[in-house]
């Protein structure tokens, strides 16, 4: 009797590490998460969201049209009002950036792709209204989350976590039951 309770003892000790190993993962994304909701409360500079910028961006095409206009001279002023952020991204500048199309509408945000005609290179920029105007944002981490694109590489790095803890598990396991004792 004295030694299946120990037995279950020392399963139930080893479930709790496989169970931990596997909510890692979780506590991970609610770290993060988190310290994007902590850094997202200091984020925008209340001195752009005054009624003079509210009523020149109070619509998408208005924002869109001056970033644009922006990106085309290398106006880093209109760029960084644009923005509204306390600590405003750098953009890519050039003559040949030409306004393309709506790319996609996730969240919040809705993105607009620009082109570079001279490299060809495109720019997807992402545009969402905050305190009723629209503001030009970087794809960082807030984006990410505001707009669910979180969601595919977390599943991808956690299918690969749980893979790696369910395969160093069982060769464990498998090891425990063939050793030999005395060898």
């Amino acid at each position: 009797m004295g030694h299946r309770v120990t037995a279950l003892f020392k399963a139930w000790r080893w479930m709790r590490w496989v169970l931990a190993a596997a909510a890692l993962p979780f506590a991970v994304l609610g770290l993060v998460a988190l310290s994007q909701e902590i850094s997202d409360r200091a984020r925008f500079d209340p001195v752009y969201f005054v009624d003079p910028y509210l009523e020149r961006y109070g619509t998408p095409t208005a924002a869109v049209k001056a970033l644009e206009s922006g990106l085309r001279r290398g106006d880093q002023e209109l760029l960084v009002e644009l923005q509204g952020l306390k600590r405003p991204a750098r953009f890519t500048t050039s003559s040949g950036v030409t306004f393309v199309e709506l790319w996609e509408r996730c969240g919040p945000y809705a993105v607009y792709l620009f082109l570079d005609r001279q490299t060809y290179r495109r720019y997807l920029i992402p545009f969402e209204e905050v305190e009723g105007r629209w503001v030009a944002g970087p794809r960082d981490l807030r984006f990410y989350f505001k707009s669910g694109h979180w969601r595919e590489p977390f599943l991808v790095g956690a299918g690969i976590w749980w893979g790696l803890c369910c395969a160093s598990s069982g060769l464990l396991l498998l090891g425990r039951r063939t050793a030999r004792p005395g060898l």
